[in-house]
């Protein structure tokens, strides 16, 4: 089986996540989103839909990241124990 070459690497954005529940932009099927929490001293939640919080998402605190495969970043939803929290998105498609 042939080596899988990225073929187009993007930093998507970097998405503002609150107390309020956010969903993540539409990115089309992505082979590989990683996503990474920017936010000091504080955790970003993430779950598959609107009603994820912080005793029911995925913690993802400062300086960590979770690394998803086959997905579109809308189907992504995060909340924050804090105001003003950033979220990093990379992707990777391959050939």
């Amino acid at each position: 089986m042939p080596e899988l070459i990225p073929s187009k690497v993007r930093l998507l954005s970097r998405v503002v996540v609150g107390t309020s529940v956010v969903q993540l932009p539409n990115t089309g099927v992505l082979h590989t989103l990683i996503l990474k929490a920017v936010s000091p001293t504080q955790t970003i939640y993430i779950g598959t839909d609107n009603s994820v919080t912080a005793a029911t998402g995925f913690p993802l605190p400062d300086t960590q990241s979770v690394t998803l495969t086959c997905v579109n970043a809308n189907q992504i939803w995060a909340i924050s124990s804090a105001a003003s929290q950033g979220l990093a998105m990379l992707g990777l498609n391959y050939v």
